[in-house]
């Protein structure tokens, strides 16, 4: 029988498959043919979202039947977890930040930390507090998509999101990726530097400008977070990442906590999340990420594909 699958983008494509055939099969041919990860498809057949180990007869997918393609919206579920008081470094991530002004940071354990992981010590990230990426309307429409994407995951039975949500792109190094498309109505009403076309240079730029950056394929990834009774415990990022940049979406008004920390030059740094700013580093950089203790912190991430930022 043949199947017409619909993409996000409008796209079309008719496949011949067997009434027997598991929908990840499809997924496979997806990302054989468009390079769309398998973990990242979602299929929806009236309404219902699928799931890929059942067949096309159990759903009553049919010949000539329309089934729509989607990103999966992925629930961050392992990163903001640490909460453990016992640890030194968790227990000063765990802090409020007016707590954390009156207590000296645990420098004997970030050191043995460090040298545990080989991190490197004499530098911390990049950052760049007008860094000219994102228009004001580009960044207010992305904090817009975050909220319209927490409140579908709600919905959603198959999404154990926890209390962060990220969602990735990976074509998004492209006029014709998912986010181009979101942001380019957009085009008519700012200055032509600020145009989706511009924005792949300024996206690539700033994934080069890290040091050792190397992958061939990149994505950008939104992430939200709301309060929360964990924090992210210092580490140094995996093989996974070879260049990794950080855009706050809003405003630090609208939440407190969720600073980026750097450990470098035997002190603990507290990165500035001026809104639309920039900061970027590499792997062997030791960061963690205090607790958010209220509202709601929103990022864009620039970064290698095989990164997921812990999804």
């Amino acid at each position: 029988m043949r199947v017409t699958f619909k993409f996000s983008s409008e796209d079309r494509i008719s496949w011949d498959v067997d009434p027997e055939d598991r929908i990840d099969i499809v997924g496979e041919r997806i990302y054989y043919n468009f390079g769309a990860k398998t973990d990242e498809q979602r299929f929806i057949f009236r309404g219902k979202s699928l799931d890929q180990s059942r067949t096309f007869r159990q759903y009553g997918i049919e010949d000539g039947s329309e089934v729509h393609v989607g990103q999966r919206l992925r629930g961050m579920i392992s990163t903001f977890t640490s909460n453990d008081l016992s640890d030194p470094l968790v227990n000063y991530l765990m802090m409020t930040d007016e707590e954390r002004e009156g207590v000296s940071p645990p420098i004997e354990e970030l050191r043995e930390m460090a040298r545990a992981k080989g991190a490197v010590v004499d530098r911390s990230g990049h950052y760049v507090d007008d860094p000219d990426i994102l228009h004001d309307y580009q960044r207010r429409l992305l904090c817009d998509l975050l909220d319209f994407m927490w409140d579908r995951t709600a919905a959603s039975s198959d999404n154990d999101r926890g209390n962060s949500l990220c969602v990735t792109y990976s074509s998004a190094f492209s006029l014709t990726g998912e986010l181009a498309q979101v942001l380019s109505p957009l085009d008519l009403h700012m200055e032509e530097r600020y145009s989706s076309e511009k924005l792949v240079g300024k996206f690539e730029t700033q994934y080069w400008s890290v040091p050792g950056a190397s992958s061939k394929h990149r994505r950008l990834a939104l992430r939200m977070t709301k309060a929360t009774n964990s924090c992210i415990n210092f580490h140094c990022d995996g093989t996974y990442a070879t260049s990794t940049s950080q855009i706050p979406l809003n405003p630090p008004t609208e939440y407190k906590g969720g600073s980026l920390c750097f450990f470098a030059k035997d002190k603990v740094i507290m990165v500035a999340r001026t809104v639309g700013s920039v900061v970027g580093h590499s792997p062997k950089v030791l960061h963690g990420v205090t607790r958010v203790t209220e509202g709601v912190r929103k990022s864009m991430f620039i970064l290698d594909d095989t990164n997921n930022l812990g999804t």
